[in-house]
């Protein structure tokens, strides 16, 4: 694991090409998906996330629901999950699933060495019952509705077979139609199946007669997948691999309306919503849409969707805040990304391109601008007018676009010699457009009139670059220009009068150019894969840094300009400290990445990756606790990407061979007895149990047998010792030095109300008197049942000897005395306990404080009014002691204070009248001026200079 960065979750995934899944539950519906190494489920309703699976150890190859439970296949393993509690692992299968489907309370599935097996899966249980090979590729697999113990298979010849699975004999052989069957869907109808081909033809097929009832052929190639409509609407849909959906008219048997433009791309599945007019379709750009035919020709309108970049995003920027990102894409679209709700993402519009692709009959990619090289937004006039700034591939124009109204402006910003635009940028006031050519011109626009202001050295033609510009940016104050070239040259120009003020010859191609504003710091890329980073206010270089063996891809500065970060082609980050000019951090990806994004407020980093379609994020350590870097990896270490949930790192399934073996190594270091966890042929299935939150019940014993059960049982021992070990800890801070004052890690709310208890307690009392019981004979007693104080209407029939038994033990009973002198409570006990242990040298008052720690507030407040005072006040000064301890040793400062101040509230008569309780009284009242003098001197020294420096001009 990283030292600064932690995989937090993935934005902008929906779906990849694998089909979803529905599943309908009473009046509700949710959607499954599958991206990547894990599966995410979708409400119908509305279509926000539910719920994200933990990854899988290597892509997702197929995956169905049952109910609650999720079957998904990962290569030869199949995984079981219910809700997000991973079950059962199977791993037996004799190669790739390549089919898996449910057959009644059964699972069906289907291997590349063409195996089919039936397999039952009760009681968290999997077992396979029926199993047999067969001799050619299966395409396709199908359980015909009401056909019992069928299946209907198809294969690469495109021939149908009807298999009676529980005797593993062929039933019927249809004779096929010459080409290879691409999808197999049941109709409305029991006897009739819908069979889509590879060749773009589609047949009804009644099984009963082996004749075909409807044929339809779409000229755009292969069914990808079929449904019929269950309304009573005579319809069924088909999809191409161009991302159109036909619907074809069953009556009438003739093409009903094509959806052109439905998916970028082949369409991965259609399914109509079982009795409403409702069609869900996905497709493998990223999309997942849901259409409502309600329209009075028949025809069908997008009700919803949910969709990412169709192609990987290779440029980001966090816009205003920590919660937005502006991403460009491949696809040429420019899209808004929320951090904290999926739901809030969205494109900016590019106009009514998808009216004007309908009356041209083109794409909407042949009518959207050219892919994004380069954008820059800024916040200060977004209320106004347009606020970011794009140059596109290939084009003389920037554009301008609101995200408002999240809508591209009409106006365009274009070269005057009419060269390529290759960098822009935007004034911090939000007012001026800076635009970079690729012959070299730098010129200024007004961004709210798209007025050109001037060209950069136009009075001196010399001064101009020679080459592409490749990076700008103006500085805070408005008073400076930089701009980077392949020629080498790091020219500084006046903002306002466009003249040249500096140049810095570097004698190397520069590619990259980033910014810290506050700092006034920038750094460039060159091609001999050196960073270079400057000083803008003495214009010198102040640190340089190497290392990437590839081409480098981004930088960026970290929030508060101490670390830059760099990432290259050879799929690794490095993060360089400036202060200390040293490598502090060397990660890995599987991919490489393409850009990079830092947080405002120094949270989170964003990246993207070559061929991924989401923006990761990763934590930032530093911003939420105290971080001590140690040396640098001398290797970069490898990262999974993360997902979707936030719980990547302990939820990942791990190979079964590693985690056993790394299991083992941890055992050994806890037990002093290490077990063969080896011959026990054990595994543990759920999260890590070296996790602080760890669910004992997620352990499973997989063979059950004596031996496993006593060795789970030894695990279970050893894992509640450590996470009770991790919960003391987490109670008391550790002192960094006796002389400073620390404060405890108890949560506030267990003692914030201690001295409000009263004032609760009168709140809380009930307003009406209690009510009277119902009328009852009075001898009648009353019993608890279901939550209820009942009659007790049962006879009771005594003896008299009984009777006589019962009379002498009451009388008995309120004979004896109670001797109040013998009560002592929990508290006074632990007190003692800590006074008489022989094993310290100096009395340790530690496992008090961890004792009234774990109490709720009512509890702490009884333990305190339990004490006796009936014994000389011996109790009382028990705790008197335990209080001046804690304060002598400066520990738990605020959660000291919060228990003397009920303890004096409560004994503060008792505490008069005793001579020797008032100078144990004295002695912490000195502490206590000792300690608050102390910090008093330094909140007033504080304030002095927050109001010096206020004040400062």
């Amino acid at each position: 694991m990283s030292q600064i960065f932690y995989p937090f979750r993935s934005i902008g995934q929906i779906t990849n090409q694998l089909p979803f899944e529905i599943t309908i539950q009473q009046k509700h519906y949710s959607i499954t998906t599958s991206v990547g190494k894990c599966f995410q489920v979708y409400n119908g309703q509305n279509l926000r996330l539910e719920s994200v699976s933990p990854l899988h150890p290597s892509e997702i190859l197929g995956f169905t629901r049952f109910g609650r439970n999720t079957f998904v296949v990962c290569s030869k393993s199949l995984y079981i999950w219910h809700q997000n509690r991973l079950i059962e692992t199977i791993n037996d299968f004799d190669g790739t699933i390549t089919h898996l489907q449910n057959f009644g309370k059964f699972l069906l599935t289907a291997t590349s060495n063409n195996t089919i097996t039936l397999s039952s899966f009760k009681n968290d249980k999997f077992k396979k019952i029926i199993e047999f090979t067969l001799d050619y590729r299966i395409t396709a697999i199908l359980h015909p509705r009401k056909y019992k113990n069928k299946i209907l298979i198809a294969n690469e010849n495109g021939e149908l077979e009807l298999w009676n699975i529980r005797t593993k004999k062929l039933v019927y052989k249809f004779k096929g139609w010459s080409s290879e069957v691409s999808c197999l869907v049941q109709s409305t109808e029991d006897d009739i199946v819908g069979i889509g081909l590879v060749d773009g033809r589609i047949f009804l097929h009644n099984l009963k007669f082996d004749r075909t009832v409807r044929q339809f052929s779409q000229e755009e190639g292969k069914v990808t997948s079929l449904s019929f409509r269950t309304d009573g609407v005579d319809m069924i849909a088909s999809g191409t691999i161009n991302g159109r959906v036909i619907l074809w008219d069953l009556n009438e048997n003739k093409l009903f309306k094509i959806l052109k433009r439905a998916h970028k791309g082949p369409i991965s599945k259609v399914e109509f919503l079982r009795g409403k007019p409702i069609m869900i379709t996905s497709g493998s750009d990223n999309a997942l849409k849901v259409w409502v035919f309600d329209q009075l020709d028949g025809t069908s309108r997008l009700l919803r969707e949910r969709r990412g970049h169709s192609n990987f995003p290779h440029k980001i920027k966090y816009y205003k805040n920590s919660q937005v990102i502006l991403s460009g894409g491949q696809d040429h679209s420019l899209r808004m990304f929320s951090t904290i709700l999926d739901r809030q993402s969205k494109e900016i519009s590019q106009g009514q391109i998808e009216k004007k692709a309908k009356l041209l009959d083109k794409t909407e990619d042949m009518l959207k601008l050219p892919v994004i090289t380069d954008f820059d937004a800024n916040s200060t006039r977004e209320m106004n007018w347009s606020n970011v700034i794009t140059c596109h591939r290939g084009s003389p124009y920037a554009r301008i676009w609101g995200t408002e109204n999240a809508i591209i402006d009409k106006k365009q910003l274009k070269s005057q010699d009419g060269s390529i635009i290759t960098a822009v940028s935007l004034s911090k006031c939000g007012n001026f457009a800076i635009i970079g050519t690729q012959s070299g011109k730098l010129e200024k626009f007004n961004i709210q009139s798209a007025i050109n202001r001037g060209e950069f050295g136009e009075k001196s033609p010399k001064s101009r670059h020679r080459k592409q510009i490749t990076g700008i940016f103006t500085d805070i104050l408005n008073s400076k220009t930089v701009s980077v070239s392949h020629d080498g040259k790091i020219k500084i120009w006046d903002f306002d009068k466009l003249t040249l003020l500096k140049e810095i010859d570097t004698k190397s191609k520069i590619l990259k150019l980033t910014n810290h504003f506050e700092s006034n710091l920038f750094a460039i890329v060159t091609s001999a894969l050196k960073i270079n980073v400057y000083d803008l206010d003495t214009l010198k270089m102040v640190r340089q840094f190497s290392g990437h063996k590839n081409a480098i891809t981004d930088l960026v500065f970290s929030n508060d300009s101490h670390w830059i970060l760099t990432s290259s082609l050879d799929s690794t980050i490095k993060i360089f400290d400036l202060p200390s000019s040293k490598m502090i951090d060397w990660i890995k990806f599987e991919k490489p990445v393409v850009s990079m994004a830092f947080s405002p407020n120094g949270d989170f980093l964003a990246t993207t990756h070559s061929e991924s379609l989401g923006i990761y994020l990763w934590a930032n350590k530093k911003y939420f606790s105290s971080i001590l870097v140690s040396k640098p990896p001398k290797k970069p270490l490898l990262i999974e990407l993360p997902n979707m949930s936030s719980e990547t790192d302990s939820n990942v399934i791990e190979e079964e061979n590693e985690s056993k073996e790394q299991d083992e190594k941890d055992f050994e270091k806890k037990k002093d007895k290490p077990q063969n966890r080896k011959k026990n042929n054990l595994k543990i299935v759920g999260r890590e149990w070296k996790q602080k939150y760890i669910k004992l019940d997620d352990i499973k014993i997989i063979n059950n047998n004596d031996n496993n059960k006593q060795s789970i049982e030894k695990i279970k021992d050893g894992l509640m010792k450590e996470i009770n070990q991790e919960n003391n800890k987490e109670l008391v801070a550790e002192q960094l030095s006796e002389e400073l004052i620390t404060l405890s890690k108890v949560p506030r709310k267990n003692w914030k109300n201690l001295q409000k208890l009263d004032i609760i307690k009168e709140r809380n009392k009930p307003k009406d008197a209690p009510k009277k019981p119902k009328l009852a004979p009075f001898f009648l007693g009353t019993i608890r049942n279901e939550g209820k104080d009942v009659f007790n209407l049962d006879p009771v029939v005594q003896n008299d000897d009984e009777k006589e038994t019962n009379t002498s033990k009451v009388s008995n009973t309120f004979s004896k005395s109670i001797d109040f002198n013998d009560l002592e409570s929990a508290l006074v006990k632990v007190i003692k306990k800590c006074e008489n242990d022989e094993n310290k040298d100096e009395i340790d008052y530690l496992e008090v404080v961890k004792y009234l720690s774990k109490q709720k507030t009512s509890d702490i407040d009884l333990e305190f009014r339990s004490l006796n005072v009936f014994k000389n006040y011996d109790e009382l000064k028990l705790v008197l002691r335990f209080f001046k301890s804690e304060l002598s040793n400066n520990r738990n400062f605020e959660l000291i204070q919060s228990y003397l101040d009920l303890f004096l509230r409560i004994y503060i008569d008792q505490i008069i009248e005793d001579q020797e309780l008032l100078g144990l009284i004295k002695e912490i009242r000195e502490l206590q001026k000792i300690r608050w003098q102390r910090l008093s001197n330094l909140f007033q020294k504080n304030f002095c200079r927050i109001s010096f420096f206020a004040n400062f001009k």
